[in-house]
């Protein structure tokens, strides 16, 4: 699946570049922006991200959660080319291929994999829709964005360590019922296998346990249950609800457990525009069982737990201030690492169509406990190209 459909990529060039002439509706193209880009109901969309930095650490890479994390003083993060697809009421569809660089081996090697390639039939009978096909799962309130929707530089640790890198990932089937209830709430099943990655690599002497061999397989089940409450135009409350089990690359069983709640205030309620704040907070837990890789009657019970807590304050269209504080546990025996951070952010869109930004961001990371402190300030510039109407 990390091949790139090269027709695909084709056809999204060419219709960013062609729609002009075919348009299935009327409205005229903003070049500048992508805004109503479409040909025959599907949507391109391109986004940019790129970083630079400095750290009181000698290797940017053991700052780095995933491959969406800076891991040099230069990265490019994501460049990210996408279809949307909307043809009619009920059928949808979306793809999502990224390029980005990774530091490995005091070289920088450019990447790239299909994050997402899906159908999705929505608004059945009964509240329900489903989708079929690769896509990040519904577990908690991070998993299902993608980096160019991010509110800092970098991912979560919690996510990053018990997640997947930040990317829980399933190839198969997803059915989510909207409960019929007087507040929006949705329930949500899935089921399939983790698609391939590549497998890590660590430096020093071989750790006890493999920890990333401790990472979802196959077999993969969830339930993610959302619950949004608005208390009126102005205040709304969310929660999460999330639980997977599966097999992991050790041929053992991994369980995965997550809750978060949510505040938000817009100064304006449902109308576009003013001041807004965000407080949004969650718990992530991990157990598998992992085995020595010489000697399979070596075995033990790992364990991770990590969460977050975040407010971003936005204070007009184009600029907004967040903090974040993370936490994640670690295990020396399967090279899993202790991690506290602390992030200050403030990102500014030069624009009032926000397809441009800039964000700084300080970062204070303690490492394996309190006496390991670095303090790394990274500079972030995104772009972003297209209607924006994605398929979730």
């Amino acid at each position: 699946m990390k091949n790139t459909p090269t027709l695909a990529l084709i056809a999204l060039i060419g219709l960013a570049a062609g729609s002009h002439a075919q348009l299935a509706s009327s409205d005229e193209i903003n070049w500048l922006t992508g805004e109503n880009a479409q040909l025959f109901g599907i949507s391109p969309n391109i986004h940019l991200l790129g970083s630079t930095g400095l750290s009181s650490s000698p290797a940017f890479e053991d700052l780095s959660g995933g491959h969406h994390d800076p891991s040099h003083d230069y990265s490019l993060q994501a460049l990210e080319l996408s279809l949307s697809a909307h043809w009619g009421e009920y059928l949808k569809a979306q793809f999502n291929h990224a390029y980005f660089t990774e530091y490995e081996d005091s070289n920088t090697e450019l990447h790239h994999e299909t994050e997402e390639l899906f159908l999705k039939l929505a608004n059945l009978p009964g509240g329900f829709e489903t989708r079929g096909g690769m896509f990040l799962n519904r577990f908690g309130f991070q998993n299902a964005q993608h980096n160019h929707a991010w509110d800092f530089v970098n991912q979560n640790l919690s996510n990053s360590a018990i997640l997947m890198e930040g990317e829980l990932t399933t190839i198969g089937g997803e059915l989510t019922w909207n409960l019929p209830t007087e507040f929006p709430a949705a329930i949500t099943f899935y089921a399939g296998d983790a698609p391939e990655h590549e497998e890590h690599q660590h430096e020093g002497p071989e750790p006890l346990y493999e920890g990333h061999d401790g990472e979802l397989d196959e077999d993969i089940f969830g339930i993610h249950l959302m619950i949004t409450h608005n208390l009126s135009d102005f205040h709304q409350f969310a929660a999460t609800l999330s639980v997977t089990h599966g097999q992991n690359h050790f041929e053992t069983e991994t369980s995965l457990a997550g809750a978060g709640l949510q505040y938000m205030w817009r100064e304006n309620g449902l109308e576009p525009g003013g001041r807004a704040l965000t407080l949004r907070g969650e718990l992530a837990y991990r157990s598998f069982e992992a085995i020595n890789e010489d000697d399979a009657t070596i075995r033990d019970d790992i364990k991770q737990i990590g969460g977050y807590f975040s407010q971003i304050y936005e204070h007009n269209s184009r600029w907004s201030f967040a903090n974040r504080f993370g936490y994640v546990t670690g295990n020396d025996d399967a090279e899993l690492t202790e991690r506290f951070r602390i992030s200050q952010a403030v990102t500014w869109h030069p624009e009032e169509h926000r397809n441009l930004f800039t964000r700084v961001q300080l970062d204070n990371d303690w490492i394996e406990g309190f006496g390991n402190h670095e303090t790394s300030v990274w500079i972030q510039f995104g772009l972003h190209w297209g209607p924006g109407n994605e398929v979730r």
